[in-house]
């Protein structure tokens, strides 16, 4: 059973995706355990840009690495985002003592910080 947190935020598109992105990596780089950007990624299809970001956090406390998925949708007007963490478990349980939601709400504060507001969330077992 592997646990996952998802949040939603939009806001008004007020900055390009490409500045988005570099914010959200300069956020980051202030943690005591750094996170790795996996995949880091800009396309386009019929007007609307899409960034898509994984990135990777290995956690001292339980040995485990956890992965949020970050996808910004820019329709030129709003810019939608869905922030997801998962991993971060240990053991045969696979118990993450919340490494996924800690670093998907991490990310998530850094969007809030540009004016993103939360619209959905939800933490799910994923079977």
């Amino acid at each position: 059973e592997m646990s996952c947190t998802t949040i939603e935020l939009k806001r008004k598109a007020v900055t390009g995706l490409e500045e988005i992105g570099k914010k959200i990596q300069e956020d980051l780089s202030g943690d005591f355990v750094s996170s790795e950007l996996a995949v880091g990624k800009i396309t386009e299809a019929e007007g609307v840009r899409v960034l898509l970001m994984v990135f990777e956090k290995y956690y001292w406390r339980n040995g485990s690495m956890a992965v949020t998925v970050v996808q910004i949708m820019d329709s030129g007007e709003e810019q939608r985002a869905v922030v997801a963490g998962t991993g971060g478990g240990e053991g045969i349980l696979n118990i993450s003592f919340g490494a996924n939601r800690d670093y998907a709400e991490r990310i998530s504060k850094a969007l809030m910080r540009m004016g993103f507001e939360v619209t959905d969330g939800e933490d799910s077992s994923v079977y």
